[in-house]
Order: C-alpha cells, then sequence, then structure tokens
C-alpha cells in the first residue's frame, strides 16, 4: 500500500515533469533517426515456379535456397558491379516465407535505384539458372519504385521514444518523491492520533513577511 500510495503521488505531483521528460524521449528519438539513419527503401519482384503438376514444398524451398546460393549471389553482384560482400548482399534479400508457387523477392537497400536493379536482376537470373536444379522459373512481376522509404519508421520511434521517457521521468519523480519527507498537510500527524494545536507557515527562502 505505501509503495502504490507513493506512485499515486508521484503521478499526481510530477505529472507534468513526466510529460515533459516523455516528450523530450520523443524528440531525441526522432532526432537521431532524422541525423544519424539513412533512409533505406524495399522492394519487391516474383517469380513463379511452373509446373503441370501442383508445385511442392521441395520445390518451394529449392527456389528459395537457389535464391542466396553463393553461386547465384556471385553472378549477381558480378552481374550488377555491387561493392558488397555476398554476406552484405544476402543480408539485403529476403524471401517470402509462405509455400506458393509465386516466390516474391523483398530487397531493402538505402538506394532505390539499386534496390530495384537487385531485385530485378535476382529474378531475372533464377528464371536463367532454375533448369540446372530441375525447375521451370519464370518472372512473374518486376519491382515498382517505392513513394516513401520502408525505414527509420519516424511515428514508431517517436511512440517509443516518448514511453521510454515517460518512464524515465516515473522514476525520477519516484526517487524525488521518496527523498521529499516535508509535510504539507496536517493529515499524516492526525492519522497517527496526534491533536494539531497549531501550524507554522511555511515560507520560501528569501520571502519577506509583511504584519498588516
Amino acid at each position: 500500500m505505501k509503495q502504490e500510495s507513493l506512485l499515486k503521488k508521484a503521478v499526481r505531483e510530477k505529472f507534468g515533469q513526466i510529460l515533459i521528460v516523455g516528450i523530450i524521449g520523443a524528440i531525441l528519438f526522432v532526432a537521431y533517426d532524422v541525423m544519424f539513419v539513412r533512409p533505406s527503401y524495399l522492394v519487391d519482384s516474383k517469380v513463379m515456379i511452373n509446373s503441370q503438376n501442383a508445385v511442392g514444398e521441395v520445390e518451394v524451398e529449392t527456389t528459395k535456397t537457389l535464391a542466396k546460393s553463393r553461386t547465384i549471389l556471385t553472378e549477381l553482384k558480378n552481374t550488377l558491379g555491387l561493392r558488397d560482400n555476398l554476406n552484405q548482399l544476402s543480408d539485403k534479400i529476403e524471401l517470402s516465407d509462405d509455400k506458393s508457387s509465386l516466390v516474391t523477392i523483398y530487397v531493402e537497400d538505402t538506394v532505390v535505384q539499386r534496390a530495384k536493379d537487385i531485385a530485378d536482376q535476382l529474378a531475372d537470373i533464377l528464371a536463367k539458372e532454375a533448369g540446372q536444379s530441375g525447375l521451370d522459373i519464370s518472372v512473374a512481376e518486376y519491382s515498382v519504385t517505392p513513394t516513401k522509404f520502408e525505414s527509420p519508421k519516424i511515428v514508431r520511434d517517436a511512440l517509443i521514444g516518448f514511453g521510454l521517457g515517460l518512464v524515465v521521468g516515473l522514476i525520477i519523480a519516484l526517487i524525488r518523491q521518496s527523498g521529499d519527507d516535508l509535510l504539507r498537510s496536517d493529515s499524516p500527524i492526525e492519522e497517527l492520533g496526534v491533536n494539531i494545536i497549531g501550524d507554522i507557515p511555511y515560507i520560501e527562502k528569501g520571502s519577506v513577511i509583511i504584519d498588516e
């Protein structure tokens, strides 16, 4: 009960300060995104696994494995003249996680045209090299230029910063409140069964008392 009372008291008396710290947290997160995070763009191309019979899980998984194989990535890197090593290139590429015969190639990069080139070229290479793995793959759809960047997510980060700021502000308020033993009313003393016969007003240092 004492901790709950302290929490309620801290929120009631320091609410404005807690809110200010939350706003500062949001501003700091947004400022970091704007000043230090390079926007990245997400594009996608699609390839179709063709088969006279129903496409099974094996064909889908084989296609995904082939897309990120060293052979395919090396050809992709050399064709586009990319400076990334194979691991860095692989990290930019994600494949749809469903079992559909329509496989989506997602590419995220800080340069939108480079992202498009990687996605489209990878789709072309897959369609060309699939026969060696016993697959029949064709390009179903090339990527389009995105209208906005994928990250940073400024609104989300602002909310996270605001939330963390509120937590920090609340912790500071609790620490300050727990160390504040000044009695601002008669209630705490009266709860102990002690009668109040008088009080002395609290006067800020430097204040002047005028006796009328």
